[in-house]
Formats: structure tokens, sequence, C-alpha cells
């Protein structure tokens, strides 16, 4: 985990949430490995969709931007913006914890495909610049760029909404679908882009889809996924995985149990989680890789419920 501490107008930045937002003037400074303090000037601004809004989160998410000439040599070097994923809600200690466990779920996804984000946890000061004291301190992370994801891979992103899942890399589909059963999301769509990206490696290779944004999974079970209106679907856990590619699904099964014991051993390692939090995460694993043991169970839930 690394810290941070973050200096700006709060007043103006927090009350900023329109679409079209403003650009806040800041700075960032962070203990290095050596002991010492770095800093520079970055502009932050408010984003986001369901957390910008006021009524959903008094701290929405927000993104820092950076000039690549002051990061030269620091821990953000060729970094020219990052997305700071916030703690929503302000003295709710139950926020802290939903920050821990979607890292964790970041983490699960890294260790499964690198075809996914890489986060850096941190804990975050925020002063106030006007009167410069401390407003508030809270867990967040760093969510790797799209376009550094996509480089890494090989490719670049696309924005290709209305693809059909079997345009897209049957193996990589197959995994995000199972991911998304583990982790009880519903909340995503190829089809639409919603939660998910593209990434071309070029004419020869078929699209990769990656997940993101898990907040609204069963397993965060965040309080606001009661009281929003905002549309997703509900009900019942659906495996989203595609009916016609029943040989690839024991493929990714395999897969998955191949790595069942790394993702167990990021619960135990994460100094940050609290006991109840490690438990839950540790039982949905239990579940998740008691169904992929049994051909019989498998067939029963999963195979019954895939996209045709």
């Amino acid at each position: 985990m690394i810290e941070l501490d973050i200096r700006c107008d709060l007043h103006e930045l927090l009350n900023d949430r329109e679409e079209e937002g403003g650009r806040h003037p800041g700075m960032l400074r962070y203990n290095t490995s050596s002991g010492d303090c770095d800093s520079f000037p970055v502009v932050l601004e408010t984003r986001g969709h369901f957390r910008r809004k006021p009524e959903n989160c008094d701290f929405p998410p927000l993104m820092i931007r950076m000039e690549k000439e002051e990061v030269a040599g620091t821990l953000f070097t060729g970094q020219d913006r990052l997305k700071l994923v916030t703690h929503c809600r302000t003295h709710q200690e139950l926020f802290e914890s939903l920050v821990i466990k979607e890292y964790l779920i970041y983490r699960w996804y890294n260790a499964l495909t690198p075809c996914s984000y890489r986060v850096r946890l941190a804990r975050i000061r925020y002063f106030d610049r006007q009167g410069g004291e401390l407003y508030t301190e809270n867990n967040g992370f760093i969510l790797e760029r799209t376009r550094d994801m996509a480089a890494r891979l090989g490719g670049e992103p696309v924005d290709f909404a209305g693809i059909h899942p079997l345009r897209l890399s049957h193996q990589h589909y197959t995994l995000l679908a199972l991911f998304e059963y583990l982790i009880v999301n519903n909340d995503w769509a190829v089809e639409v882009l919603h939660n998910v990206k593209l990434v071309s490696r070029g004419a020869d290779y078929p699209l990769i889809p990656v997940g993101y944004d898990f907040d609204w999974s069963g397993l965060i079970d965040a309080p606001y996924r009661e009281n929003s209106s905002q549309e997703m679907e509900a009900g019942e856990l659906m495996y989203k995985g595609l009916c016609g590619e029943k040989d690839v699904l024991w493929q990714v099964i395999g897969h998955c149990l191949d790595r069942k014991e790394e993702l167990y051993r990021l619960v135990e390692q994460c100094g940050h989680i609290s006991p109840e939090d490690a438990v839950q995460m540790t039982e949905r694993l239990d579940e998740f890789f008691t169904l992929l043991s049994s051909r019989r169970q498998v067939r029963r839930i999963l195979i019954r419920s895939c996209l045709e």
C-alpha cells in the first residue's frame, strides 16, 4: 500500500458533479522507498456515473492529471493521468472495507488472466488547500489506464458497441463470464460495452473483453445497490457464457482450478481486509470451486443458463 497526500480546494472539487466538470489544481505527495518525499502539481477532476452523483457518494471517484515532465523519475514516471477509486462515503467505516474488497476482486482477476486491469492500493490523506487542515484519510486504489492495459497485451482499445460475444475470443469471454459469476455480478454486458472494454491485437486475432467496475457485485454488496433506481439486471445470478462453447468452458474451468490456491492466498495475505470480509470472500471461493469441481453441477447450473 502506498501512502498519498492530496491537497486541493476540496470544497470546489467535491461540489463539482457536472458531466463536463472543471479541473482543479492541487498537489500530490508520497513517501519514497528510501524514506524521502516526492511531490508534484496535479489537476483533479471528479469522474464516474453513479458514484459521481452527490446523492450516492459524498466523495466521488477522481481523475488525477499530471505532466510527464513533472513526474519523471518518480513512482508515476510515464503517466499523464490516472483513475483513483475512492471510498464513496466519508466517515462510514463500511465503505473503507468495500474499497479493500473491490481491490481484492481486481487482484483475483489479475491472478486468473493478464487480460485485466492492474491496481495499486493506497492510503490517501486529503487536505483542504484553503485552511490546510486534514479533511479525511481513507482507502483507495489506482486503476491502470486502459491504453496501458491494452499496450501491455500487445494491442489497443477499441469501441465496438453492439458486438455479439461470438465475435470475441471465446476463451477470454468465457473466463470473464465465469469470473463475473464468481463475484456474483450481473452488472456487465459486452453488447453495450457496459463495464467491459475491448482490446484489439490486429485483424488476425479475436477481440479480448476485459471487465472492470465491480462495485455492484453481490460479493461487495454495497448499500447503494438496494436504494438505487439505476437500471441493472436484478434477481438471480446469471452465468452469461456461450452455449455453443462447452469445450472452451471445460478448458477455462480447468484453468481456474489450476489457479485456485492463488486466489485463496491473495485473501490470506491481504493485511488490510477485516476478518469478517476475509471469511466472506473465502466462503465464496469455496462455493465457486466446489461448483467447478463437479461436472454434474456445472451442467445443471452453468450450462443451463448460458447465452444462445
